[in-house]
């Protein structure tokens, strides 16, 4: 085999690096909560109203790098002609720990963090925290139903995994940024269950998605897909310029465009 046909799977194993990379960010320096009367002191420091675990803004940007990578390799081995049952399961083995196994821990830390004043969290503990691993479930139910699925080589069939990681890391980022109203929104346990239980739905149903890919006109509703994508951007920059709030903004893009793109198909049958 030539050199060069490595390169998809070399891609891929990207991917999976940086998804480590991110579980070790993560639980990097992890902080101990201590709390004094009203007050709240973290390794010493008096700390009114923030919480930081880890570097978790630095891992939802390992995350969101694995995404471009993953957007790229399957097209670059189709343009090397180097597809390979080995670089297909590589690839969802490698979606698993990058967009299933680190999503579903941030969630587990957001949860943490908007539960660590809680009375239940103190009564209940750790069960309170556990539903974030639905989502990983969820996830490796998708990426398995997808491998044994030959009707989804045209289109997806419920939401693609890493659009839910994407979900999840950018509330991560939008806290951590501290975007007005969506980092409340985010830091909210009950926001929190409902988004883990809708992103894990959506990850397990049958509705019809759009592909997305540099060669649109090959899918069903790609020139669909295509100006919606253009929209969204607009609409991100906007959204910057205006109130710099970017983030909390792709989770509900994200969903809006599974809906649009259902719908689309749906009417194209």
């Amino acid at each position: 085999m030539r050199w060069y046909k490595h390169i998809p799977n070399l891609l891929t194993s990207g991917n999976l690096f940086l998804g480590c990379l991110a579980l070790v960010y993560i639980f990097y320096d992890h902080i101990t909560v201590e709390v004094s009367g009203e007050s709240y002191f973290f390794n010493g420091h008096l700390v009114w109203d923030k919480l930081y675990l880890g570097k978790m803004p630095l891992a939802a940007w390992m995350v969101l790098l694995a995404a471009i990578i993953d957007f790229f390799d399957g097209a670059v081995a189709r343009l090397l002609n180097a597809t390979s049952e080995l670089g297909r399961q590589l690839d969802s083995l490698a979606d698993m720990i990058t967009f299933g196994l680190v999503p579903g821990v941030m969630l587990y830390q957001l949860l943490g963090v908007s539960l660590f004043n809680s009375t239940a969290a103190f009564n209940l503990g750790i069960i309170l925290f556990l539903p974030a691993f639905l989502f990983t479930i969820a996830a490796a139910l998708r990426l398995g139903k997808f491998n044994i699925d030959e009707k989804q080589r045209d289109r997806y069939l419920g939401m693609p995994v890493p659009a839910a990681a994407i979900s999840v890391v950018s509330m991560v980022l939008s806290v951590f940024r501290q975007e007005s109203y969506f980092s409340n929104w985010f830091t909210n346990p009950i926001y929190l269950y409902a988004a883990i239980i809708l992103l894990s739905y959506l990850m397990m149903s049958r509705f019809p998605v759009i592909k997305l890919s540099w060669n649109y006109r090959s899918y069903p509703g790609g020139k669909s897909a295509l100006i919606f994508i253009l929209t969204a951007i607009v609409m991100s920059i906007f959204c910057w310029w205006q109130w710099q709030i970017i983030f909390g903004l792709w989770p509900l893009l994200i969903i809006l465009y599974f809906i649009v793109s259902s719908f689309t198909l749906k009417n194209a049958t």
